[in-house]
C-alpha cells in the first residue's frame, strides 16, 4: 500500500516538476527575447515599456520560484524517479537562463530610455507641425469659407463638406498624438481651434440647409398662380425657417 502511495506521489510530482520548469524556461527565454527588441513605433514602444514594467515587478517572484522547483527534482532524485534527459539538461541551464534574463531586462532599460527620447522629441515636433495646420485650415476657412451670396447652396454646402472631411483628418491625428503623448504621462488637451472649426461648421451648415430649403420653397411658389397661393402656409412657413 505504501509503494503504492509513493508511486502516485512520484508521479504527480514529476508532472508538476516537469511542467514548472518548463513554464519557468519558457517565461526566461521568451520574455529575454521580446525585452530585447528595439520598439519600431510608438505603439511597439508601449507595449515594451508594459513589459518591462511588468517583468521587473515579478524578479523576486521569479527568483523564489528556483528553489522549490530545484528541492523538488532533488525528491525525484532521492526516490530514483527517472527523468527524461531533456527536462535535465533545462534545468541545469535554468541558472544560465536566469542570469541571461536579468541581464536582457538591465540592458532593455537603458534601450528604452533611449528610444524613449527619441520618439517624445519627435512626437512633440508632430505636435508642434499638427498645431500649425489646424492655424493654417481655421485661417483658410476664415478667409474664403463660403459666407457670401455669390454662391449657391449646393457650391457652400460641398465647400463645407470638404473643410469637414479635413477636419475629421485632424481628429484622427490628434487622437494619434494625444495617445502617443500618453505614453510619456504628457496630457495634451482637445485643441481648441479644431473645436472652434466645428462648432462654427455646423453653424453655418445649417444656414446654408436652411437657405435651400428657402430657395427651393421659392422656386415652387414663383410657379403658383398669385390666386392659387395660401398665404397663412406660407407665412407659417418663413416663420419657422427663421426660428431655425
Amino acid at each position: 500500500h505504501c509503494q503504492q502511495w509513493q508511486t502516485k506521489f512520484t508521479k504527480l510530482l514529476k508532472l508538476m516538476a516537469t511542467n514548472k520548469l518548463q513554464s519557468l524556461n519558457t517565461y526566461l527565454v521568451e520574455n529575454s527575447d521580446k525585452i530585447s527588441q528595439p520598439p519600431q513605433t510608438l505603439s511597439e514602444l508601449g507595449v515594451s515599456l508594459n513589459l518591462w514594467d511588468k517583468l521587473h515587478s515579478e524578479l523576486d517572484d521569479t527568483e523564489s520560484q528556483f528553489a522549490p522547483l530545484n528541492e523538488e527534482f532533488q525528491i525525484l532524485e532521492k526516490y530514483q524517479v527517472s527523468v527524461e534527459e531533456v527536462h535535465l539538461q533545462k534545468l541545469g541551464k535554468l541558472t544560465d537562463e536566469w542570469t541571461i534574463f536579468q541581464e536582457s531586462l538591465k540592458d532593455a532599460e537603458g534601450m528604452l530610455k533611449k528610444h524613449k527620447d527619441i520618439f517624445k522629441t519627435g512626437l512633440l515636433a508632430q505636435s508642434d507641425e499638427f498645431k500649425r495646420q489646424v492655424h493654417i485650415l481655421l485661417d483658410n476657412f476664415q478667409k474664403n469659407g463660403p459666407f457670401t451670396s455669390t454662391i449657391g447652396p449646393g457650391e457652400a454646402l460641398e465647400s463645407i463638406h470638404q473643410y469637414e472631411e479635413q477636419l475629421i483628418a485632424f481628429k484622427q491625428t490628434q487622437q494619434q498624438i494625444r495617445s502617443g503623448l500618453n505614453i510619456f504621462k504628457i496630457d495634451q488637451p482637445p485643441n481648441k481651434e479644431i473645436m472652434f472649426l466645428e462648432k462654427e461648421l455646423q453653424y453655418i451648415e445649417d444656414i446654408w440647409h436652411i437657405n435651400k430649403e428657402w430657395e427651393g420653397l421659392w422656386k415652387d411658389w414663383k410657379t403658383e398662380k398669385f390666386s392659387e397661393l395660401k398665404t397663412e402656409d406660407m407665412e407659417a412657413t418663413a416663420i419657422g425657417l427663421h426660428k431655425k
